[in-house]
């Protein structure tokens, strides 16, 4: 169980190549992904809406992100809501939330079939091999003293139209 309430799991869409800087405590990176939802609306007809979530990686995660992350990718992103208070030049204050991700794993790569390859995270290993529009995935994680596996059958996932 987590230490805290404050957790977030997305999955969307990556809607530019990553913004990647390096700082005195190593490599960050910035996405935004592109998260859907249908819902009917007040007049009884269905409606698509995508909200773009901006998204801080640090680390492994940023690494990860910045060797195999591009436009176009499904991602899962796991992690936990910030807010960003600053004030500007003019003296207007301002207010930005996004996610700090814990871990960042690629579904599909846009228009390709490929085998992602093996990353490390803050949570452990990661590993996925990507076949259309399906992924095996399989994770390891420390848990004290023993090391645990988990491993989830197979999962089909759709670009909505």
């Amino acid at each position: 169980m987590s230490s805290t309430l404050n957790t977030v799991n997305l999955i969307g869409f990556v809607g530019a190549e990553p913004d990647i800087k390096n700082s005195n405590s190593g490599i960050v990176t910035h996405i935004s992904i592109g998260v859907q939802e249908k819902f009917k609306n007040r007049d009884g007809t269905y409606t698509e809406r995508t909200d773009w979530i901006k998204i801080t990686s640090f680390g492994n995660t940023a690494k990860y992100v910045s060797q195999y992350i591009n436009t176009g990718d499904l991602v899962v992103v796991e992690g936990k809501l910030k807010n960003n208070n600053y004030t500007d030049r003019n003296g207007k204050k301002h207010s930005e939330m996004y996610v700090q991700s814990n871990n960042i794993s690629l579904l599909r790569k846009k228009g390709i079939s490929s085998e992602a390859p093996q990353r490390v995270s803050s949570n452990g290993y990661h590993t996925q091999k990507i076949s259309n529009n399906s992924i095996h995935h399989s994770h390891s994680f420390n848990s004290g003293n023993r090391m645990l596996s988990q491993k989830m059958e197979e999962v089909t996932f759709s670009r909505p139209t």
